[in-house]
């Protein structure tokens, strides 16, 4: 199977620049402030009040692993980039006690800019 390439991923994560992202399994706003080539930078209403910065880098391992497995699983960690890749239009996810599913799908399954929940 051929999935898009992480700088393609990327391209659309950068669009996330200026909205609001919520984690999924606990939901926490992140105002995005700044995407660029190196991170996302984010004002986190759980955090101190000061933005922060994940590297591009944390992004490209969760969709390496995505791709790879198709599924990408973390109780802890990840969880503000795991919400940033489930709007992508390709990614489902699902949370059930504190555990986050991010599932691959072949095609589209909603908007960019949206979250859909993976369901049976």
């Amino acid at each position: 199977m051929s999935y898009r390439s992480f700088e393609e991923a990327w391209q659309d994560i950068t669009r996330l620049q200026g909205k609001d992202v919520f984690t999924l399994c606990h939901p926490i706003k992140n105002h995005i402030l700044e995407v660029n080539e190196k991170c996302l930078k984010r004002l986190s209403a759980g955090g101190k009040g000061a933005p922060t910065s994940v590297s591009k880098a944390t992004f490209k391992r969760v969709w390496k692993r995505l791709v790879e497995h198709r599924e990408f699983v973390t109780k802890q960690g990840y969880n503000f980039t795991c919400a940033c890749i489930a709007h992508l239009p390709e990614v489902e996810y699902s949370c059930k006690d504190g555990i986050l599913h991010l599932y691959l799908r072949q095609q589209n399954t909603h908007p960019f800019c949206e979250v859909k929940e993976y369901t049976e």
